[in-house]
């Protein structure tokens, strides 16, 4: 009897143990935010040097149906410099993914049973190679089908330049378009 009494206070001591007040719940996570924060400015230091030439790989298919006369314009002041910041940080946060997804799991995990703990594992790893897919499809194929088609409703009537930060709200929408209907 003893020693079942003193396994089921051992089983207690542990519960209490795993349990963590309210306070140190919200320390983590601030902790893991800021991790997260961290990563994506990490990433995105080391992209920044490179933001106008992801810029010209992102700007390329409406590029091509420009007319040879027209080119990319900039109707604000800080839209040549902004947009391709904008892009560098989408880029990042995007890069970032996996491991704030491991920063989220590794909050939440504590507090799921192992068996569903069993069902999200895989459900995090598909959701980043389909993740990973409609943003593929969207840049490969969604954008620059989307341009042709709006350029070529564009007779001479009207001047086909394109802006700035118009090239990047279409991006933006077209790819988050897509990945909420697939």
């Amino acid at each position: 009897m003893s020693k079942s009494n003193s396994s089921e206070t051992t089983e207690e001591q542990q519960e209490a143990l795993d349990r963590q007040p309210f306070m140190a719940h919200l320390i983590e996570f601030r902790d893991r935010v800021l991790r997260i924060f961290i990563s994506i400015l990490v990433i995105f230091a080391g992209l920044f040097s490179f933001s106008q030439d992801l810029y010209l790989y992102v700007s390329e298919p409406i590029r091509e149906f420009l007319p040879e006369s027209s080119t990319m314009i900039a109707t604000e002041v800080a839209s040549p410099f902004l947009t391709p910041f904008k892009l560098t940080l989408v880029l990042s946060m995007f890069a970032a993914m996996p491991y704030i997804l491991y920063q989220i799991w590794a909050f939440v995990a504590p507090g799921l049973y192992q068996r569903e703990k069993k069902i999200v594992l895989p459900l995090f790893f598909f959701q980043r190679v389909f993740i990973l897919w409609r943003h593929g499809l969207c840049v490969l194929c969604g954008i620059p089908s989307g341009v042709y088609v709006f350029y070529q409703h564009c007779t001479g009537r009207h001047q086909r330049d394109a802006r700035y930060s118009q090239l990047f709200r279409l991006c933006a929408e077209a790819v988050f378009c897509l990945r909420t209907q697939l």
